[in-house]
């Protein structure tokens, strides 16, 4: 059995799945296999971490929003009734 498993959701296809095809695990398979996934690793890393700051801001953002909306509506209601 190959020592990269299929399990990480990677499949068959891609470098990954071609290094498991060939049922080989000589060096000339798995280095170039582990640099594809330790770079892809960092570089998703990084993504991650950029979009969980983005989504944080946005979410902080919304909550504001709701509670503006919410006082505005309520600003609004307490003015119609109030004639």
């Amino acid at each position: 059995m190959p020592r990269a498993t299929v399990s990480r959701g990677w499949g068959n296809s891609g470098p990954l799945g071609f290094c498991l095809k060939l049922g080989k695990h000589g060096k000339l398979v798995d280095n170039p296999c582990q640099r594809f996934r330790s770079g892809r690793n960092n570089a998703d890393k990084a993504r991650i971490k950029e979009l969980e700051r983005e989504n944080k801001e946005l979410r902080t953002a919304n909550e504001i929003l709701k509670k503006a909306s919410a006082y505005f509506a309520q600003a609004e209601l307490d003015r119609l009734f109030s004639r």
